[in-house]
């Protein structure tokens, strides 16, 4: 599973019950294929920024965006068109089940990272740093691929 700052988990414990406090019925409950879903962000997001936004990277100024994303292509690979059209099927099976899910519970709090902070500078470290980085960044990744909105505060 994946592996939460204890910092983190208390945080949103503590959200919970704010909202508890408020009227709002908590429970500790993980939605439906909730790291699967994130994973899917790879083979769905990844040929769109290969061809939207790669070719712009050297133009942009900003060569630490470059770095991590030419890291985390090299990391992930791109996807083929089979396993890209598969993924968008396993989405719509995924977003079905998260559409159940969220009709029982209607607001999840969850975190943004699964760690308090990362160290200043890691994502443009290169390859060596792009599994640390997407690794507690997941959940940032979960909402966009399903469609669903997300605020984070």
């Amino acid at each position: 599973g994946v592996v939460i700052a204890p910092e983190v988990v208390a945080a949103v414990r503590q959200a919970g019950s704010y909202l508890g406090a408020a009227g709002y019925r908590v429970e500790e409950i993980t939605p439906p294929d909730l790291s699967r879903v994130s994973d899917l962000w790879h083979p769905i997001g990844l040929p769109d920024l290969n061809l939207s936004l790669r070719p712009f990277l050297a133009e942009s100024g900003d060569p630490g965006i470059a770095t991590f994303i030419e890291s985390w292509i090299a990391l992930m690979g791109i996807a083929d068109q089979p396993t890209y059209l598969n993924a968008l099927a396993e989405r719509d099976t995924l977003l079905r089940a998260w559409n159940e899910f969220l009709d029982t519970y209607p607001l999840i709090v969850m975190p943004s990272s699964t760690q308090v902070a990362l160290p200043v500078g890691l994502d443009i470290r290169g390859e060596d740093s792009a599994p640390l980085m997407l690794d507690a960044l997941r959940f940032q990744l979960t909402l966009p691929v399903l469609g669903l909105p997300g605020l984070a505060v």
